[in-house]
């Protein structure tokens, strides 16, 4: 096998990599919106049942919105670790992606190196057999 077809494998390879790491920052950032989305829908709905609320409401007579505002806050609480988490996977990630990146541009390079001295050799062979 010629050093420009193993190289082209080699940089298959690398594609492929770094493809895959994208893929798993494109699953983390998704994970991440749909999170903080239902962070925000928490504090819209603690909002707007503050701004409903009247003395005269029976769930807060009944003592079922201070039971609603401790699941609010263990809501948020599990939303935060869960966010905490994917963010730290996304640092590991990218970092995992800058490396695919590196290395595949390289590949890359020594190919098209590889494959425009070849390019060169078959001029001069063509050239001298002329």
């Amino acid at each position: 096998m010629t050093r420009a077809r193993e190289l082209q494998e080699l940089a298959r390879l690398t594609a492929a990599v770094f493809s895959i790491y994208q893929s798993r920052m494109g699953v983390l950032r998704l994970a991440e919106q749909l999170l903080r989305t239902k962070l925000a829908g928490l504090d819209t709905s603690r909002r707007t049942r503050a701004l409903s609320m009247t003395e005269a409401d029976p769930a807060l007579q009944a003592g079922a919105d201070l039971l609603w505002q401790s699941w609010i806050e263990q809501r948020r609480a599990a939303l935060n670790a869960e966010l905490s988490r994917n963010l730290v996977s996304q640092e590991s990630v990218r970092a995992a992606l800058g490396r695919a990146f590196g290395r595949d541009q390289a590949t890359r390079g020594l190919y098209t190196d590889a494959r425009r001295d070849l390019a060169k050799a078959k001029t001069r062979r063509d050239d001298f057999s002329s």
